[in-house]
């Protein structure tokens, strides 16, 4: 589930800023990606504090929100970027 946490943190070019909370990545990004980040965050923190407690059912839930955060992402971008980004061009 922190995998999924760091996913979608690398999705939103947040990947190298270590220093910020849950709550500062999910105040940083707009409507539609933070309905998914805002849950996913709290499932990051759960996981972090009390993992003894964390079901697979919890692990799914954090896997779908980082694949909506993924796509949401992703359509922000034009299309020349997200090319030049697959491609590792510059």
């Amino acid at each position: 589930m922190l995998g999924a946490w760091r996913q979608a943190c690398d999705d939103l070019g947040l990947g190298r800023e270590y220093a910020l909370t849950a709550g500062d990545v999910v105040s940083r990004q707009p409507g539609e990606i933070s309905v998914h980040l805002h849950p996913l965050a709290e499932i990051s923190n759960f996981v972090r504090y009390a993992p003894d407690g964390v079901t697979d059912a919890a692990a799914t839930e954090a896997w779908h929100h980082s694949d909506a955060i993924r796509k949401a992402a992703r359509t922000r971008k034009p299309l020349l970027t997200r090319l030049r980004a697959r491609l590792l061009l510059r």
